[in-house]
């Protein structure tokens, strides 16, 4: 909804936007931007009431149900598609036993993968719920980024939840406002970049390579070089969690900028130059 009441069907694509469906159509086949949420829904869940939470919560908010139209256009177009049918599929896995379950979980998510989207085309989002047990249930929304990222994935969930709890105490799910996103790209697309590309380049002027890391020297690989990225998943003891938490607290810190704070600290201790610098991704927008 915009300030009067109706959402624009069409948006013109902010600069971010522009960067990944770029991307998307460089190579059309990749799944890079194709990303899974997955989980176990334990307890007595009313299917009925989950599907229309979600078709609430995406019909309050146009920004889930666009398109994206760039063929012949100078600037890509944002095309909000109004009712659309959320693709959503329930399967009924209880007379299966557990291995073959997780088996076929696995085959779905992989397959769910490969199935691929029409950004012209849509929906970019799709659902299945799996049925493992009496009270045990197994999800899966898979969305485009360009709908939803990190931070917002999370705004979306608890939304839904928050309706499909509404909805199971028999309150009807408030209309809500949704967010004025085209508010958002005007205001985006009216700023200078050229003050963005001169701060940046005024910071970045004595850089002339990635900071090397002395591990890197020393790893004993004889292998070839590689920017290939690598995950690796470490877990936090409860107590060493609520330490940190507390210590955040009393800074009036985020805990996001205290684990920023320690990989400053690493990446000075094994870097062999004086200066470095890193640059954490983060959502550009508040919700």
């Amino acid at each position: 909804m915009d300030e009067q009441g109706e959402y624009p069907r069409y948006l013109p694509a902010d600069p971010v936007t522009g960067g990944i469906l770029f991307h998307c159509l460089l190579d059309p086949g990749s799944d890079l931007y194709w990303k899974q949420f997955t989980c176990a829904i334990r307890g007595n869940l009313n299917v009925e009431l989950f599907h229309r939470a979600w078709e609430e919560v995406v019909a309050r908010h146009p920004s889930l149900q666009a398109i994206f139209v760039s063929e012949r256009r100078e600037r890509p177009l944002q095309v909000v598609r109004r009712n659309i049918d959320l693709p959503w599929e329930g399967m009924d896995w209880t007379a299966l036993g557990t291995e073959e379950q997780e088996a076929k979980f696995r085959e779905f998510v992989q397959n769910d993968r490969l199935d691929g989207y029409d950004l012209a085309l849509g929906p970019l989002m799709r659902f299945a719920l799996m049925r493992i047990g009496p009270e045990h249930h197994r999800f899966v929304w898979g969305s485009h980024h360009l709908l939803v990222d990190g931070w917002s994935s999370q705004l979306v969930l608890n939304e839904v939840f928050d309706v499909y709890d509404r909805l199971a105490r028999g309150e009807a799910a408030p209309a809500g406002k949704s967010l004025v996103f085209r508010s958002y790209v005007e205001w985006l697309l009216k700023q200078d970049w050229a003050d963005v590309e001169k701060f940046f380049r005024t910071h970045l002027s004595g850089m002339k390579a990635p900071t090397p890391m002395v591990v890197d020297r020393f790893s004993g690989s004889t292998g070839p070089t590689t920017r290939e990225a690598r995950t690796e998943e470490a877990t936090l003891s409860a107590a060493g969690t609520s330490q940190l938490k507390a210590f955040a607290r009393a800074r009036k810190m985020t805990l996001n900028t205290v684990v920023q704070a320690a990989w400053g600290l690493l990446l000075n201790r094994y870097s062999s130059e004086l200066g470095y610098d890193f640059w954490p991704l983060r959502a550009y927008r508040e919700r």
